[in-house]
Parts: C-alpha cells; sequence; structure tokens
C-alpha cells in the first residue's frame, strides 16, 4: 500500500465535500451536439429528438455583401429526426414514449463514454430500445447516422419493426433575413434502386440534396407528408410504396422488420446525408459544394463498405477511443476523467474539416446551438494551446495553418490599420474570408490575435518540437516562419506611443469604442516573446533579439501606464488607469502570460482588484458594475454575467500564487473554483458553458463553449496537476527542442522510454517501460522483481503480482508518474515552483459569494430541472455521500469538517468565480 501523507488525506476528505457539492447540483442544460468538423445535429432532451441538422458547422456561411457589413447565415434544415418502433402490433413514436402505457420514457439520455454519440434508452412491450445518434468522423461530409438496437428482454420471441422518419426542410425561407429558418414547401422526393446502393433523394427551392441510406436491408419504403406517414405508423398498418412525391412537408419513411428472439438484439439505421452543392442564393458560388450526388453516395459507400449497424457503432466507439491521447493527468477523481474526456470530445467536434485550403482547420468559439460557432481568431488560440497542452498536435497544427494561411486585411484602410495584415483582425466567415462583426459603431477591430497566433505558435512548438513545420509551405506560399514573422512585423508597425495601438479587443466594444486595452498589451507582448523564442531556434538570433527587445519595451511601459497606481493592479484600458473604476478581469492575461510573477506587487494588487468583480455565486463577472466599455453609464448584464473563463484563468492564478507563497488557503481558493466549474458540468452532461447567471449558476450564455470552455478547464487541471513546468515563462528558450530524445519517438509497444547513448549509432535507444524488461526484441511485462520494475523510484513486492510501494512524490502503478504538485523533470519529480520569488504581500483576497442553489431548467429547451441521479456520477466511495442535498448535504458538510478539525491551517471552502 502506498504511503498516505497529510496532504493526501486532506484531499481525500476534499473529494467527499466535492461530490457532496456535485450531487446538489440542478440541470439547466437540455441539448447535445454531435458533429463532425463537416455539419452539426442537435438533439433536444425535452423532444427527445435531433432538432437542429445545420447546412454547415459555422453561423456565417459567407459575405452577403462586398463591404461584409451582413453575412449569409447558415440553414438549419431540420424540421425533426427520430425513430418509431412496432412490438407485436403496438406502435409508438420512441420519443413520445413515457404515456403511461407500455413504452417507457426516454431514459439515460446523454453522450455515450464521454464521445459525440447521443445515446437515449426505452422499452416497449418488453424490448428494450437504444437509440443512437452521431456525425461519424471518417465520413468527409455532412451526415449523421442514427442507429436503434432493440433488445428482447422477455423470455419469447418478439416481432419488431423499426421505423426511422428524418424529416428535413429544403424549401425556400420566409425571408433572406430568416434564412436559417427555410420552409418545406415546392419539395422534391424520390427513392433511388439502382447503383449498388439503395436511397432516398430529396431537394427543394432552397437548394442542395438530402440523401437518406439504410444501414442494412429494408423492408417498406415510402415518401408522403408527415401527417399522414406519422399517422400510418401508429395505426399498425403497411405505411405504403410511394416511391416518388413533391409537395410540401414531405418526409421518406423507411422500414424493418425483425424476429427478435428471446435475449437477442436488432440493429438497424439510417445516415442522413447533406450536399450543399447548388444552394439557393445569389452568392452562393462563394460556399457550395463543388461535389455531386453521385460523388456523396460514392463516399458513403466507401465509408461503410460491408459494416451492419451494430459494427458500425462499436467502430465509431473504437475510432474515438483511438483517437483519444493518454495525458489526463492521474489525479483526476472518476468525475473529473469524464469531464475530461468530454471536453477533449468538444475540442474534436470545434474544429472545421470541411474543404481543404479554405476552411480546413478553422476552431470554432462553440458549438450550437449557441451563436458562437464561428472562426474567433482569439477563442481559437485557446483551444490551439489545449490541443497542444494534451498532445493533439495534428489539431493544432491544423488550426495554426488555417490562421496563417486564410485571407485577412479587409481592414487595411487608413480609416482603420491603414496597412496590410497577416491574420484577421476578428473572424472568419466559413468560407475563408475575414469577417469584422459589424454592428452601428463599426466593426470588430481585435489585434490581440496577432499577438495570440504567435503564443499558439508557441505553444504548439513548446509541446510538439516540430522544427520542420516551420519550414513548410502555408497557403500563400511562404514558410511558415516566414508568416509568423510578419505577424510580428504586423504588431510592430501598428505601435503608437510606445504600445499596441488602439483596438476593440476582448470584449469587442467596436471599432468607435476603440482603446489601448491591457488585455490586448498583454497578449502582444507574450506573443513576441514566443516568436522570438521560435526565431532563436531556428538560428535567427538578430530576429530573436529585436523582438523579445520590443516585448521588453512593451512590457516596462505597460507596467506604468495600464497601472492603477493606489491599488498596484492592471487597469483595463489607457483611458480607465487613472479612474477609480477601472477593473477589468481579462488584465488576469498579464499573470496567465508569465508576464507577471507572483513575487511582484502587480502580482497580489491585481488579484485582490478582483474582488470588486464577485457574482452573487462567488466567481467572477468581467467588468466592475461602474465601468462601461461602451459609453453607457454602467456595465451590462453580459458584464455582469459569470464568466467560466474568468473563474478558471484567475483561479490559476490564486493557485500560482499559493503555491510561490506556500499558503494552501489560496491554493484551496483555486481548487474551489475549478471545482465548480467541475459539479455544474457532471449535472450537465458535461459540457462547459460561457457563462453562469451570477446569482443562482445555472447555464446562461452559449453552451457548450470549445477554447474558453472545454480548452480552458483542461488547461486549469493540467496545471493543477504539474503542467506549469511546460508552460514556460515568456523568453524562455525552446532548447529542449534540439535534444535528441524530444525530436524522436520510441512507437514500439511499452518501449517508450528515451534514452541518448554516445554507443549507439542512432545517439539513442528506446528502454522499456516500467513493470516490463526486454525478451529478444519485444518488451514484455514482469512477472519477477527487477531494477527497472518500479522505474527506480519505489519497492517492488511479486508475492501476490507485481506490486510497487511508490517513494515520496512518486505514484502509478510502476511509479512513473508524479503527485500533484510535483513534475518529472529528467526521470525525476521535482517540485512545481514558480518563478520570481516569494510573493509581496499586498491586500487580502476577496471573499467570495454564496453559493447558489442551482439553475432553473429550460434553458437548452425542453426537458426537466431535477439532479441527475448520483449513482450515474461514480467518484469513489459515493456510499460515504449518500442522500446529500439540500439540508442533508449541509449536514454531510459539517460532519466532514468535523473529521478536519485537527488541519487548522485548511482554510473555509468558498464559491469563487470565472476566468479569462
Amino acid at each position: 500500500m502506498k504511503r498516505m501523507s497529510l496532504f493526501s488525506a486532506l484531499a481525500m476528505v476534499s473529494s467527499f465535500l466535492w461530490v457532496s457539492s456535485t450531487q446538489a447540483q440542478t440541470r439547466s442544460w437540455n441539448v447535445l451536439t454531435t458533429g463532425n468538423g463537416h455539419g452539426f445535429q442537435v438533439f433536444d432532451r425535452g423532444s427527445g429528438r435531433i432538432t437542429e441538422f445545420l447546412e454547415h458547422p459555422y453561423r456565417h456561411v459567407a459575405e452577403a455583401s462586398d463591404d461584409r457589413k451582413s453575412q449569409i447565415i447558415r440553414r438549419d434544415l431540420a424540421h425533426d429526426i427520430y425513430f418509431g418502433v412496432r412490438v407485436d402490433g403496438t406502435a409508438r413514436w420512441v420519443n413520445q414514449c413515457g404515456d403511461g402505457s407500455q413504452c417507457t420514457g426516454l431514459a439515460e439520455m446523454g453522450y455515450e463514454d464521454e464521445t459525440h454519440i447521443i445515446r437515449s434508452k426505452s422499452s416497449l412491450n418488453g424490448v428494450g430500445l437504444e437509440t443512437y445518434y452521431f456525425a461519424p468522423f471518417g465520413y468527409e461530409g455532412n451526415g449523421m447516422v442514427m442507429l436503434l438496437r432493440a433488445h428482447n428482454d422477455s423470455a419469447t420471441p418478439k416481432q419488431v419493426s423499426i421505423f426511422a422518419k428524418p424529416n428535413l426542410k429544403l424549401g425556400s425561407p420566409p425571408s433572406e433575413d430568416r434564412r436559417s429558418d427555410p420552409g418545406d414547401g415546392g419539395e422534391q422526393m424520390r427513392w433511388v434502386d439502382s447503383g449498388g446502393l439503395a436511397h432516398g433523394e430529396e431537394t427543394g427551392p432552397g437548394g442542395g440534396h438530402a440523401i437518406y441510406v439504410p444501414i442494412g436491408d429494408v423492408a417498406a419504403v415510402s415518401c408522403g407528408t408527415d401527417t399522414s406517414l406519422y399517422n400510418a405508423v401508429l395505426g399498425g398498418g403497411p405505411i405504403g410504396a410511394q416511391r416518388s412525391c413533391d409537395g410540401a412537408s414531405l418526409v421518406l419513411a423507411m422500414q424493418q422488420d425483425f424476429t427478435v428472439d428471446a435475449g437477442k438484439s436488432a440493429w438497424w439505421g439510417v445516415a442522413v446525408l447533406f450536399l450543399n452543392d447548388n444552394p439557393s442564393h445569389p452568392r452562393a458560388a462563394s460556399f457550395r459544394d463543388p461535389r455531386s450526388v453521385s460523388d456523396v453516395v460514392q463516399l458513403w459507400k466507401d465509408f461503410i463498405g460491408t459494416r451492419d449497424a451494430e459494427t458500425l457503432h462499436a467502430d465509431a466507439l473504437a475510432e474515438f477511443e483511438a483517437w483519444r491521447k493518454g495525458t489526463a493527468p492521474s489525479g483526476l477523481s472518476a468525475v473529473e476523467r469524464r469531464l475530461w474526456r468530454q471536453s477533449e470530445t468538444i475540442l474534436r467536434m470545434g474544429q472545421v474539416r470541411e474543404r481543404a485550403r479554405v476552411n480546413d482547420g478553422m476552431v470554432l468559439a462553440s458549438l450550437p446551438t449557441g451563436e458562437w460557432h464561428t472562426g474567433w481568431v482569439r477563442d481559437a488560440m485557446y483551444a490551439v494551446a489545449a490541443y497542444a497542452m494534451t498532445g493533439h498536435e495534428d489539431e493544432a497544427r491544423r488550426a495554426l495553418d488555417f490562421f496563417i494561411g486564410a485571407e485577412a486585411g479587409f481592414f487595411k484602410g487608413g480609416n482603420y490599420i491603414g496597412r496590410d495584415y497577416r491574420v484577421s483582425s476578428c473572424r472568419y466567415f466559413g468560407n475563408g474570408l475575414e469577417e469584422g462583426d459589424f454592428n452601428s459603431e463599426g466593426p470588430n477591430v481585435e489585434t490581440d490575435g496577432w499577438g495570440l497566433v504567435l503564443w499558439g505558435a508557441g505553444m504548439y512548438m513548446q509541446y510538439s518540437c516540430d522544427l520542420d513545420w516551420l519550414d513548410q509551405k502555408t497557403w500563400k506560399g511562404d514558410t511558415v516562419f516566414e508568416a509568423l514573422h510578419s505577424i510580428a512585423k504586423d504588431i510592430e508597425a501598428y505601435v503608437r506611443n510606445g504600445l499596441p495601438g488602439p483596438d476593440t479587443s476582448i470584449w469587442e466594444v467596436h471599432w468607435d469604442r476603440r482603446q489601448v486595452f491591457a488585455y490586448t498589451v498583454a497578449s502582444q507582448i507574450r506573443g513576441l516573446y514566443d516568436f522570438s523564442a521560435i526565431a532563436r531556434l531556428k538560428g535567427e538570433t538578430e530576429i530573436a533579439d529585436h523582438y523579445r527587445d520590443l516585448a521588453t519595451s512593451f512590457l516596462t511601459k505597460a507596467k506604468v501606464v495600464l497601472v492603477h497606481s493606489a491599488t498596484k493592479s492592471f487597469a483595463s484600458h489607457l483611458g480607465v488607469s487613472g479612474a477609480e473604476h477601472h477593473v477589468d478581469g481579462s488584465v488576469v492575461a498579464f499573470m496567465d502570460f508569465g508576464l507577471v510573477t507572483p513575487g511582484d506587487p502587480l502580482y497580489r494588487g491585481t488579484l485582490d482588484s478582483f474582488s470588486r468583480l464577485l457574482t452573487g455565486f462567488g466567481g467572477y463577472q468581467r467588468l466592475e458594475p461602474n465601468l462601461s466599455l461602451t459609453g453607457h453609464s454602467a456595465a451590462g448584464p453580459y458584464d455582469l454575467s459569470e464568466w467560466i473563463l474568468l473563474d478558471l484563468r484567475i483561479g490559476d492564478m490564486w493557485r500560482k500564487l499559493g503555491q510561490a507563497q506556500n499558503d494552501q488557503s489560496l491554493v484551496q481558493k483555486a481548487d474551489t473554483l475549478l471545482d465548480k466549474v467541475t459539479s455544474h458540468s457532471a449535472v450537465n452532461d458535461f459540457l462547459v458553458p460561457e457563462l453562469f447567471d451570477r446569482n443562482n449558476g445555472s447555464y446562461t450564455g452559449v453552451v457548450p463553449m470549445v477554447g474558453y470552455g472545454a480548452g480552458a478547464w483542461m488547461m486549469s487541471q493540467l496545471r493543477k496537476h504539474g503542467a506549469w513546468d511546460r508552460d514556460p515563462l515568456p523568453d524562455t528558450p525552446l532548447d529542449h527542442c534540439v535534444a535528441l530524445c524530444n525530436r524522436v519517438e520510441c512507437a514500439a509497444p511499452h518501449r517508450g522510454v528515451c534514452q541518448e547513448s554516445t554507443s549507439d549509432p542512432a545517439g539513442y535507444v528506446c528502454l522499456c517501460d516500467g513493470g516490463y524488461h526486454l525478451d529478444g526484441e519485444d518488451c514484455v511485462a514482469d512477472v519477477e522483481c527487477s531494477d527497472t520494475t518500479c522505474s527506480g523510484h519505489g519497492t517492488c513486492d511479486a508475492t501476490n503480482g507485481i506490486q510497487c510501494t511508490c517513494d515520496e512524490h512518486y505514484t502509478g502503478a510502476f511509479c512513473d508518474e508524479c503527485v500533484s504538485g510535483y513534475v518529472m523533470k529528467d526521470g525525476v519529480c521535482t517540485e512545481v515552483t514558480t518563478s520570481g520569488g516569494t510573493g509581496g504581500t499586498g491586500g487580502t483576497g476577496g471573499t467570495g459569494g454564496t453559493g447558489g442553489t442551482g439553475g432553473t431548467g429550460g434553458t437548452g429547451g425542453g426537458g426537466t430541472n431535477t439532479a441527475e441521479d448520483p449513482s450515474s456520477i461514480d467518484d469513489g466511495p459515493a456510499s460515504l455521500c449518500s442522500g446529500v442535498g439540500g439540508a442533508a448535504g449541509l449536514d454531510s458538510l459539517l460532519y466532514l469538517l468535523g473529521l478536519l478539525g485537527f488541519a487548522v491551517f485548511m482554510s473555509r471552502r468558498k464559491k469563487d468565480g470565472r476566468a479569462l
């Protein structure tokens, strides 16, 4: 048995308290999204059906005018999509089960194994029903698979018929400004039973083609009006055999029949594919798909091969597991591990994979249904950092390739930037052109993204050491290094009075409200330091020195003119640095990017100033109440919501300060912030939102966020468990990238330990992992103890199989990992430290508000406002927390705190807020 330190004991009891908090939360979000980079589909918990099927995966497909002041919004093609089932003559539409008869209501709705597969369960007449909806990765088109498994739970055979009725709307929109919600008039539908793949095709005056392909045999097919086929299934008779239809509100119903023996299952499904080959719009040429219907049919044939529905489902799960990276910290709880996995999935779904050299690699700020499923530069770079830190290097590189390769420079006129530039000053349309997000006060011109792209490139290089990437050609024909250099030049060219010029920055205040914002200054300083490190790695010493010096000059000046001197804290922008009301949560970037360290009085002074941002729910809003960035007398409701990104980033900075000062109360403050996000996500399908309601913690804003949500949460967990060591301070060289073992991969099974060797011609050797030894050319599991079984950091015992008792600071089955607070350096677990010396004393941090009671239902559509069944959240010895909630939760809390009475140094747990 491994030793348990006092700290470990406290952590264990703290986890019990956290479980209690988790079980007391209530659901406030009720939709689930699936996607594969080519499209999105949305499942509504309340109605038990797919309610959205997007024409493209991004919100704005193209510009609607040459001045780009208006956008062409993507269509939502779905009326609804769901299954019907008939068992021994009794028929029900599955989404309407729960009527008190033989059909039980949908249960266990959620993501299967934290993938993008949306699963629900019900039953009819002794047959268990499981439905699955997902957009398959590996199919390079806009499509969704709907599958149903019917399992005979009775003792006798059952006659089962499964019906699919996908209903897409391909009519014209009621008006151009309502293009997102097309009508269903004038639709045309036909069944094609030739070419080796029977399928249905639908089109209409709105343009594009829907293609419906059964997965497995089909006993009956008929087209007709939605109402007539809906009633035909419930009536128990045949659905008909109409193979061609024209009219309004048309659907194609498909049926397959089974005799299901006792204890056996039947699987069946349909692929719903969409091709936007001829959208009805004057600017269709700027966003239409050049492929044909026959191309898409062949694409599906190549993807599905000979697989049946059951195999396709199993393969989808296996494919997703193969894509994952084993980078989750070993110290995560069971609930945290589920949120890690779901966040990893959100990051994957958030990247567009649609068209090479047009939008491939674009990262969206959120998934739908939220309005932020748009390619913002800033949000994307937080996702890039998360991709890099979690081992998803391909996704990070694709994203960077898009943002340095896509079109930009639209706002180069003298009334805006005044010169050409490399990266969009805001975001992108789906066709890869720059979008400015106009309103009556002009576009958003946000030059923070220029620095953030350089930071993202630095994070990618830090974790991948992909030196070859720097010499690869961009979409524009120059090399990646040359592109990054051009971004650094753009920053330098826009300097005004020794700092980056005015822009609209992170809170998107629009051009007429532009200022020299602290967040933009911090982002560009960090980006220049990162580019300097990349240039030095490339051997471009003169370039490296130049941009390091420029970054240092920015930082030196910022620490004077962007500081509120009385409180020793950073101000929102230059215009309020001397004003009483100046506090803006985005300035945490100066600490988050390592520009100000805990030993600097500005670090603690800025953190203390955030006490003005505390919400009633204990987290952080983005502006203090009396500060407005848009010309109003006070901050608005959006400013005063609790921001998840701020909760996480400010929490990280409290953690860093607590570690530097050895102050466990500050670390606990960070844990409370992080745990709050975790516990609320756990009862909302493990989705991280944009905002909490400032008073009760219910989900508001957009859900789920990609970089600002899933990515930011994963980064905070990595930092908690030691990633500070690989999240370098500015002006840190990338020397590790020239070390041989960082440029090679030991890929043989269980042989992943690289060791440099002067005696080997290659200069290195690959050694067996802990718990394995070399047998010939293979690493095989130890059955007896050896010097390497416990990686040199523990005592081996083979009495009852190999067991390692790890030395202090080590953990893992073979003692090859570090406990929380330590990181592996040169094979040794080393305590996490923070550069910058001891922190200033400063003032005390603001206290959090009281915790809310949980949100109200209905934010994301239908559904009930009830907590998840605690048994579904597997997090250790839950029996110790059973029945927790309401007053019982308080009793349990007091009881467990009593157990901790001896730990007088432990701070009170408080609900804090959100972060940048």
